[in-house]
């Protein structure tokens, strides 16, 4: 287990690992951790030698953590009816705060609650719902209980329990047989106001964001110690910021990933990944490739690489305080393979520019042609194009040529390309 034992001592600190028996509403510690009620339900069934999957009960061990109600576990003995040994398991009966894709007030504080309890644990038995495990509505995770303890004399504790116990979350289905102990321990929880129960601050949440710059962000992620993602404590930021849309893919599964960058003074281009989801948030029928979009979010690390999650689009909310397009096609691309996806439309940003015109003056080269707005389009557009070049440049050969290019839109409705981003046919 010392490969998960990454968890910030000040945390351990605060949470305290012995349940204070009782004190009074004056001296009441809201992050002792308590497991009084927890205690009272105990782990009767026999687990030794027998498989999750299969038996609906067995032993297992951490392989990722992922939030405060969802972890990735190897079980300890091979499914004869999955072909797997590491599954994705949902904790039953509860629903701590988002701490992945978006980030809600006690999310991080929770997940680093289950990260305390599960890295220290000695022995860790999953329970499922019935026999055979079942999984939830996406079929993607199975539904269970997580018991743990921390000595090989110590009595297992229900961690979903626990969860309830300490305000992480509220009761949402239980299996018939813990309904009672677990409206127990919530009743705990919002007697004493913990947590999501009060209006208490999270340490590790913030509301307000801290304006700034892609080029700051990615400046300071590239740093050996940055200040917008704390690895120890595996929390990030929340940030906002301006910047283009550069690229959007849509996995198989409907995840919308976005490529998100800016250029500085001096037209170096900084860049950062962005998820928005699934395609049914509400974010993603917003942002387009080639707009400039003001982000609200906040930085996290995703299988070792830095991006801006939990982008907020409500239309009732003033644009203060969501993602908002700043500029439509701020970001320009003439190219008829490069495509625009928007959910489940797939179109080309324009086609491929052909030359009507190309002039020279001083160290500025102008080029105007015409290009399809999409692949779909009748007809084409002009448009025009400023390209720095050397002094004594030869534009004459580049009329009725196919051009793919790709740049920032001008004051004057101009494209603004590179030459490197120039590709002449």
């Amino acid at each position: 287990m010392n490969l998960f034992k990454k968890v910030s001592l000040t945390f351990l600190s605060i949470i305290g690992l012995v349940s204070i028996a009782s004190c009074t509403d004056k001296n009441f510690d809201k992050d002792a951790g308590y497991r009084d009620v927890t205690s009272k339900l105990t782990l009767s069934k026999s687990y030794e030698g027998k498989n999750f999957i299969d038996d609906g009960i067995g032993l297992a061990t951490v392989s990722k953590l992922t939030d405060g109600d969802t972890t990735n576990f190897k079980l300890s003995t091979k499914s004869t009816i999955a072909d797997t040994s590491v599954i994705t398991v949902r904790y039953h009966g509860v629903n701590t705060p988002e701490s992945t894709i978006n980030v809600e007030k006690w999310g991080k504080t929770a997940s680093l609650y289950t990260a305390n309890r599960l890295t220290n644990a000695y022995e860790i038995v999953l329970e499922a719902t019935s026999t055979p495990a079942e999984k939830d509505t996406n079929n993607t995770r199975y539904l269970g209980y997580v018991w743990y303890r921390e000595s090989a004399n110590d009595t297992f504790k229900n961690l979903n329990l626990e969860l309830v116990e300490n305000g992480y979350s509220k009761v949402t289905s239980t299996i018939a047989a813990y309904n009672g102990i677990f409206k127990e321990a919530q009743s705990f929880a919002e007697k004493h106001e913990m947590h999501i129960w009060s209006n208490d601050n999270d340490p590790n949440y913030s509301d307000e964001p801290i304006s700034t710059t892609l080029q700051a962000i990615v400046t300071d992620l590239e740093s050996s110690s940055p200040t917008f993602y704390d690895n120890d404590l595996e929390l990030g930021a929340r940030v906002e910021f301006d910047a283009f849309i550069d690229e959007h893919t849509t996995t198989s599964n409907g995840s919308n990933y976005y490529v998100i960058s800016m250029f500085d003074e001096t037209g170096k281009k900084y860049s950062l990944n962005a998820y928005g989801g699934y395609s049914s948030s509400n974010v993603n029928t917003i942002l387009n490739v080639g707009y400039l979009v003001h982000f609200i979010g906040t930085i996290q690390k995703y299988n070792g690489s830095y991006q801006v999650s939990g982008l907020e689009y409500t239309i009732s909310a003033p644009e203060s305080e969501k993602v908002h397009v700043l500029q439509k096609d701020f970001y320009q691309f003439f190219d008829s393979n490069h495509k625009r996806l928007h959910l489940s439309k797939e179109t080309a940003v324009n086609g491929d520019l052909t030359v009507t015109s190309a002039t020279v003056s001083g160290t500025v080269l102008t080029i105007v042609g015409q290009a399809k707005e999409t692949t779909t389009s009748t007809e084409t557009k002009e448009f025009i194009l400023k390209v720095n070049v050397s002094e004594n440049y030869d534009a004459s050969a580049l009329k009725d040529k196919t051009i793919k290019a790709k740049g920032l839109k001008n004051a004057d409705g101009s494209i603004q390309v590179n030459f490197a981003d120039l590709i002449i046919r």
